[in-house]
């Protein structure tokens, strides 16, 4: 027989709930730092001055569509919360499916803006000129990067 996977979050100890909530959004948190710290290191010690700059350039930006996928998710959580909260099934299941639709076309929309839009969204944050180029490139290959990874775990 399968275990239930799902967990009762609006009865019991309310700090142990919000810790075994928040934990796992800390590590993820985390681990992105991590990426980008991995990324710095490896750039700088094997590329060289010049393409370090132009991948801190992209910082900003990578902050901006990071923080705008958590609040979109944020958002499709909250109806999917409140009916299953109600055991409102019916409910969960559109809403669920909304999500999914909407984060396949979110998706869709950042990559195009991330891989056709780069560059001007390093002008808009007034990138140097000479970093343009490594800038533009290291955002290319976050982005395509960042979809196929998207793509296969979604």
């Amino acid at each position: 027989m399968a275990k239930n996977a799902t967990r009762e979050m609006t009865s019991g100890s309310p700090l142990k709930l919000i810790l075994s909530f928040a934990v796992p959004l800390l590590l993820g948190m985390l681990f992105q730092q991590f990426y980008s710290m991995v990324d710095t290191i490896i750039v700088g010690k094997s590329l060289g001055v010049d393409q370090l700059a132009g991948v801190g350039s992209t910082g900003a930006i990578n902050f901006m569509i990071i923080g705008f996928c958590n609040g979109v998710c944020s958002g499709f959580a909250i109806p999917i919360a409140q009916s299953f909260g109600a055991k409102d099934y019916n409910t969960m299941k559109t809403a669920v499916t909304t999500a999914l639709i909407g984060t396949v076309v979110l998706c869709g929309a950042l990559m195009a803006v991330g891989l056709l839009g780069c560059r001007s969204l390093l002008v808009l944050i007034r990138t140097p000129a000479e970093l343009m180029e490594q800038g533009g490139l290291y955002r290319r290959m976050v982005e395509l990067q960042s979809e196929s990874a998207r793509w296969q775990l979604g």
